[in-house]
């Protein structure tokens, strides 16, 4: 839309940072045609946008007077930013609620996982479900059944692969590591699926985005590819010589950006609405063979979408500085497909703007990874509390910065200077930001802030939200420390205080690396222990200790994990997406929605790159 009168225009002061200037017809405004305007780089972050409908007639709002993304108060809610309702689906949403509301699978996940069959329609399948539900769960199961195929039969297993997986890590022959990584390392002939080449499965009759590559699946419930998970099997599918395996799990991520100018959740359509942890140009700077001629700008794409509209937040130091720091946030607000009777029944008391508020803070939850954890609850342990909207996240901002250094790291090697420019400078501008936002000098750790409702719909608003009230998340989180394997710390000796605090947290138990020191009964909290987090944890500390000492933090981390995930595989021959903590006996961890799962993608992925790196010696003993 085009405002019906120019906005003021911008002073002309310079704004702080690199500068950018262009000129253009009317730039200034109406009255002084042709003047030059000067402008801060954020404009690649989204803080600024395009008016007008002609070339002569363009001209830009400042953030704090956007209003592309919010109308006046009392015309737009939360709930209006979803593109359309329920875009990710491709059946009736009469038909979804019928099913999921009706406890015909235990699973909510499994029926949006069930291909259509090719002879029937999605007409026929609605009309005999719901002629089904008087006569309860069973009757409806057997309607679905009728006309769907079983979850997860439009997935085949790869014809071959392009070698014999194998670590080659020089362990000696006949150890526990040598055995183990091997068995490891065929595990990804289990793991690695196609779309089945069934004609009758097609886009319109299945939920599975139509990915170009073979996807590496979790395993159980997980019948796709995660964004997240993505990061750790490529780097390990390639560590174990299957390179071109690797590589297409990457490209199947730069083509869903491609495609759908994001990378959603997991490939899926019904998660469409909202990404996961940007890590695919971190994992790119690692994997140069796995890059496109079109991946820096598909790069820029997903920084885009990744920090523009309702996920920048503006911050006033105290001082009077203004920084830009990001927040999860998924572009619906609607009960999500795959877990529909869970959201519906958790909002069942509220009312329909509690509602979408609610149902967007939770699949917010899930655009972290987290999901979920008491780190997004207000009260600390109830789930219907859940308020990840009004966060600012320490491992988000710093994953951001990993991926503008990483993009920067791309770009120069492809020879495009002028964006390794502008992203060595937003890479600082964020290690500025998250230093002086999100560091705690009392704690000597970083810690999410949590804005107050006020300070919130101000940031709905683009305005700026001031540093000084901003609260401290309570408790202890290994995301706290995300920052160490992002290269964010803004001194040595800062990296050293946060190390120094990451060894009193408590976090460190018997069997590896809890998530959180707070017991909510959700998944990602204690006593749970999770492979990535493991993983960057590990690396992040090693970069800052003596690698010469068998007792520094990073190798502790690393040998409580493996013993404890190797005790569950020698024990049962199976591998867990995570671990209880307590005990290094193997146990599987707990809580959240669904079980435990076994399989699993990461989890084979994190021991096989710590045992490259040369964790785990001490099994062999």
């Amino acid at each position: 839309r085009s405002p019906s009168k120019p906005t003021r225009r911008a002073s002309a002061t310079p704004a702080r940072g690199r500068l950018n200037q262009r000129t253009n017809a009317c730039s200034a405004g109406k009255r002084n045609p042709g003047a030059t305007r000067t402008w801060h780089e954020g404009e690649l972050a989204g803080s600024w946008r395009w008016w007008g409908k002609c070339a002569d007639r363009r001209w830009r709002t400042r953030p704090g007077r956007r209003r592309s993304h919010v109308q006046a108060p009392g015309k737009r809610t939360m709930r209006d930013d979803s593109e359309k309702q329920m875009p990710m689906l491709w059946i009736p949403k009469q038909l979804l609620e019928a099913v999921q509301c009706s406890g015909a699978f235990e699973d909510c996940k499994t029926f949006v996982d069930m291909p259509l069959q090719g002879q029937t329609s999605v007409e026929a399948a609605t009309d005999d479900v719901l002629q089904a539900i008087p006569d309860g769960a069973e009757a409806v199961r057997a309607a679905v059944l009728r006309h769907f195929d079983e979850a997860g039969s439009d997935l085949d297993q790869p014809l071959s692969l392009s070698s014999h997986p194998r670590l080659d890590a020089g362990f000696p022959p006949g150890s526990v590591r040598c055995k183990w990584s091997q068995w490891l390392a065929e595990s990804w002939t289990q793991l690695l699926r196609v779309r089945t080449q069934d004609q009758m499965y097609s886009s319109r009759t299945s939920s599975l985005l139509p990915l170009p590559y073979p996807m590496v699946i979790p395993a159980g419930r997980f019948r796709e590819s995660y964004y997240w998970d993505s990061y750790w099997c490529a780097l390990a599918l390639d560590a174990c010589g299957l390179h071109a395996e690797g590589a297409g799990a990457l490209r199947n991520l730069l083509w869903t950006i491609r495609n759908y100018g994001i990378v959603p959740n997991g490939t899926r359509k019904y998660y469409m609405g909202r990404s996961q942890p940007p890590l695919l140009a971190a994992a790119l700077e690692k994997m140069p063979h796995a890059r496109e001629s079109d991946t820096v700008q598909l790069l820029l794409k997903e920084y885009k979408s990744a920090t523009s509209g309702y996920r920048a937040v503006r911050v006033v130091l105290e001082g009077g500085e203004m920084v830009t720091l990001q927040r999860y946030w998924s572009d619906t607000a609607e009960a999500r497909p795959e877990s529909f009777r869970e959201d519906t029944e958790l909002a069942q008391d509220l009312s329909d703007n509690e509602k979408h508020k609610l149902w967007r803070n939770i699949s917010s939850a899930c655009a972290s990874g987290w999901d979920f954890s008491s780190r997004w609850m207000q009260n600390g342990f109830d789930l219907k509390s859940t308020c990840t909207t009004r966060v600012i996240p320490v491992d988000l901002n710093a994953f951001l910065l990993k991926m503008e250094c990483a993009i920067a790291t791309i770009a120069t090697e492809a020879g495009n200077e002028s964006t390794y420019s502008t992203f060595s400078h937003l890479a600082e501008q964020r290690r500025h930001a998250i230093d002086k936002v999100l560091w705690s000098k009392k704690q000597k750790r970083w810690q999410d802030r949590i804005m107050s409702e006020q300070d919130f719909e101000l940031s709905l608003r683009g305005q700026p939200i001031k540093r000084k009230n901003l609260n401290c998340a309570d408790g202890i989180f290994a995301s706290d420390f995300v920052p160490l394997w992002c290269k964010a710390e803004a001194s040595p000796e800062q990296a050293l205080y946060a190390i120094e605090s990451l060894e009193k947290s408590g976090l460190l138990e018997e069997g590896g690396l809890v998530a959180s020191n707070r017991s909510s009964g959700q998944q990602w909290d204690f006593p749970n222990v999770w492979p990535p987090l493991v993983h960057m944890l590990v690396e992040g500390v090693a970069k800052h200790v003596d690698p010469d000492n068998p007792r520094s933090l990073d190798k502790q981390m690393a040998t409580a994990f493996l013993q404890n995930a190797w005790q569950g595989w020698n024990s049962t021959g199976s591998m867990y997406e995570k671990y209880n903590g307590c005990k290094d006996c193997g146990i599987a961890g707990s809580g959240g929605e669904y079980s435990v799962q076994v399989g699993f993608g990461w989890t084979n992925a994190v021991v096989l790159l710590l045992l490259r790196d040369g964790y785990g010696r001490e099994l062999d003993d």
